[in-house]
C-alpha cells in the first residue's frame, strides 16, 4: 500500500475531509484538498516534515504512514488491524489459532 493510499484510508477512517486536513496543515482553504489530493494519489508525495504533521493531525505514529511490505511483525499487525476495522469484526481469534496448534 503507497504511503497516499494510507493517508486517504486513515483520513476517511477519522472521518477528516480532504480540505479539513489540508487546512490542519496550513495550507490556503482555496488549495487544502488540492494538496491532500495529490499526495492521496501519489502525485506529491509527502516530505518527512510534512508526514510528522500528518501523523499529528490523524493521530497515529509517523511509522503508520510508510509502506507496508509484509516483512516485519509490525507490517502484519498493522494489516490485521486495518482488516478488522474494514470487516467490522474480528479476524482472527487467537484462541482458536493456539488450539489448532496444540492438537498438530
Amino acid at each position: 500500500m503507497t504511503i497516499g493510499e494510507r493517508i486517504k484510508r486513515i483520513r476517511t477512517f477519522r472521518d477528516i475531509t480532504q480540505g479539513a486536513l489540508g487546512e490542519a496543515l496550513g495550507f490556503e482553504a482555496k488549495n487544502a484538498s488540492v494538496r491532500i489530493a495529490q499526495y492521496e494519489t501519489n502525485y506529491r508525495v509527502p516530505k518527512d516534515d510534512m508526514i510528522l504533521q500528518l501523523a499529528e493531525i490523524l493521530q497515529i505514529h509517523p511509522a503508520s504512514l510508510r509502506n507496508i511490505d509484509g516483512d516485519t511483525t509490525l507490517d502484519i499487525i498493522e494489516s490485521l488491524f486495518w482488516l478488522e476495522e474494514e470487516k467490522g469484526y474480528e479476524t482472527i481469534n487467537l484462541t482458536e489459532l493456539e488450539d489448532v496448534y496444540e492438537d498438530s
